[in-house]
């Protein structure tokens, strides 16, 4: 594994969610339709010369199982292009260009993963991420992309910045009504099912070794 240096980076990825009334809310007879949402997630990746990470953390918007998640995600990076993770540093925030705005934002759950690690790996190898593009989908320790929730939801959330026009998902879960919703608001669905692939079609490169 490698363990040079690499310049520090940062990588702005889109989170999909999906916004929903708390369960002891509908518990009261409250109803609320689920509603796409998405965030702008900011990266930054750097290397740690002490060599004792990895050193992984997140702002307050985090909950645990986002932390949990982009603790694997950055093991899953690392070990794509056989870097030490040992050296690696990652912070996570929702940058605050918004204003007060996002203060009461909160994420949570795995359906991240996959684009964290993406990140990270890019940022390791210096390669720039498109865009253009969302991503919605699980990472594990094998590198495999798995299934997520809501993607029904989530492509609306994807369409609400104007700049996105793709979203990745899980191989396996695109159907002819997620096919149908996306083509009427100009969004392409496309599956993958590793990193590797995600990779590629998130920086145009192939994913490699770091140097």
């Amino acid at each position: 594994m490698s363990s040079r240096p690499f310049p520090a980076a940062s990588r702005v990825v889109p989170a999909l969610s999906v916004r929903d009334l708390p369960i002891e809310w509908r518990a009261k007879g409250w109803n609320l339709p689920n509603k796409g949402d998405i965030q702008l997630l900011q990266v930054d990746v750097s290397h740690l010369a002490e060599g004792n990470g990895p050193a992984v953390s997140a702002d307050y918007h985090f909950m645990s199982e986002a932390r949990l998640t982009l603790s694997t995600a950055v093991l899953a990076a690392a070990k794509a292009v056989r870097y030490d993770p040992r050296f690696l540093k990652v912070h996570v925030t929702i940058p605050m260009a918004a204003g007060s705005l996002h203060a009461g934002v909160r994420v949570d759950g795995p359906s991240a993963g996959g684009f964290w690690a993406v990140a990270v790996a890019s940022a390791i190898l210096g390669d720039e991420l498109r865009q253009d593009l969302c991503f919605s989908g699980t990472i594990d320790s094998d590198l495999a992309i798995g299934p997520v929730e809501g993607l029904d939801h989530k492509i609306e959330g994807c369409r609400l910045l104007r700049q996105f026009h793709e979203l990745m998902i899980p191989w396996g879960q695109k159907t002819f009504a997620l096919m149908d919703k996306g083509m009427a608001r100009s969004i392409k669905v496309t599956e993958v099912s590793t990193l590797a692939e995600a990779y590629e079609i998130a920086t145009g490169r192939p994913l490699g070794p770091a140097p």
